[in-house]
């Protein structure tokens, strides 16, 4: 009985270490590096993302600036939130959560590059209206320039069976829509 015992507790060692190995492995991020400025630790896609390099002479651009790429294809200058230490990294692709609260997270993908507004809670009118206004703020952009970018807003079916499955976009753009009423 006792070898029985001491069988299972080493068993039981094993899977935990086994385990613990396993999930080590699986979060271990390779550092961000940059593609198109070795000297920059700011994530970079291609021609997409690209870090404001640092200001010289006569330069105007400020530094702690990012350059997007915009669904007309020009671009436009906002605050660099990869440098905020509120922004996760959330794959090697360098997708980002750039801004969570209780009402909705922020996300940028660099590769299309897009932001996605995932809203939630029980108000999610109130919800539209901080998310657009979080964005605004941590990009440090306009409303004009907001509906310039790519920018997808839904609702999680989980959240919201009525409200899921649609693009919002921005409520302040052209291509805004509204949400179902009576939610």
């Amino acid at each position: 009985m006792k070898k029985k015992i001491i069988i299972a507790i080493n068993i039981i060692i094993l899977i935990v270490i086994i385990g613990g190995f396993i999930f080590w492995k699986m979060k271990k991020v390779e550092p961000i590096t940059s593609i198109t400025n070795p000297n920059s630790t700011f994530p970079t896609i291609g021609n997409n993302v690209t870090q404001i390099p640092p200001a010289t002479t006569g330069s105007t651009t400020p530094v702690g600036m990012l350059k997007i790429t915009t669904k007309d294809g020009g671009s436009i200058l906002m605050k660099d939130f990869y440098q905020s230490p509120y922004t996760k990294i959330l794959d090697p692709q360098n997708d980002a959560s750039i801004k969570e609260s209780i009402d909705y997270n922020i996300e940028f993908q660099p590769a299309i590059p897009r932001f996605f507004i995932g809203l939630q809670g029980s108000d999610l009118y109130t919800a539209r209206d901080n998310a657009e206004q979080g964005l605004l703020d941590k990009l440090g952009i306009t409303k004009e320039e907001a509906c310039r970018l790519k920018v997808t807003l839904g609702v999680a079916f989980s959240v919201n069976e009525r409200a899921s499955g649609v693009n919002y976009g921005l409520s302040f753009c052209p291509d805004g829509k509204p949400l179902p009423k009576n939610l």
